[in-house]
């Protein structure tokens, strides 16, 4: 009878552990240059990556950064925050083919602010949006094939920023419904500053700068002055 009610015991507390989510995500995560991604996340023991930190970052939550430190690339398949506001972190990107942030889910918003985001040698795309939704301010990208890659049926916004040194095109609307929106962005020494191809969009916000690039480009609507 014993050996019975131990049996019971045992399989009810394997169900209790069963049932109990491994990690609880928090709404609001930390990274530092100094943390490391075996770390909660929190502002006390932050982590060191962006990667890092999704993992550990509920849906619709908020990653900030503590120090202008290096996170590296990021791949966003949920709603999310990534905010250096008063540090300015960034993200230094290597390697043929690699993009800085790729967003990729329907419905998906990625609100991106104050982040750097260098390219070196044949690194493809700063951002890439897939499929969802980017609003970004205050980025500064630089050194990238393309700057910004919007796809089919996909949007950016893109405010009080700078993109330079790209090798193709500062802004890419590529594909039917893709939909980018600037405004107060400098764009400069770029290949072509503005592309669009295949009935995609890219609309003035107003108060954009143009220098010193091969091709400046066309907005194909306007919804304020250049």
């Amino acid at each position: 009878m014993l050996r019975g009610i131990l049996v019971t015991l045992v399989a009810i507390i394997a169900l209790g552990f069963a049932a109990a989510p491994a990690h609880a995500q928090a709404t609001r995560t930390w990274v530092s240059g100094v943390g490391d991604d075996v770390n909660p996340c929190s502002r006390t023991a932050p982590c060191k990556t962006f990667a890092g930190a999704i993992s550990k970052t509920a849906a619709g939550g908020e990653i900030s950064c503590l120090d202008p430190g290096g996170f590296g690339g990021l791949t966003i398949v949920k709603t999310i925050t990534l905010n250096c506001r008063g540090t300015h972190g960034s993200m230094l990107v290597a390697g043929a083919g690699a993009n800085g942030i790729t967003v990729n889910g329907a419905g998906v918003v990625a609100t991106l602010r104050n982040i750097s985001l260098v390219g070196s040698g044949t690194a493809s795309a700063a951002i890439k949006v897939v499929n969802g939704t980017v609003v970004a301010d205050q980025l500064e990208i630089t050194g990238f094939e393309t700057g910004i890659e919007v796809a089919a049926g996909a949007t950016a916004v893109l405010t009080s920023s700078s993109i330079s040194s790209s090798r193709k095109s500062a802004v890419n609307a590529l594909g039917s419904g893709a939909r980018i929106f600037v405004g107060g962005t400098r764009l400069v020494a770029n290949a072509v500053g503005l592309q669009v191809a295949s009935g995609g969009s890219i609309t003035s916000l107003g108060g954009n700068a143009f220098a010193a690039n091969g091709a400046d480009g066309a907005f194909t609507a306007t919804s304020a002055v250049r």
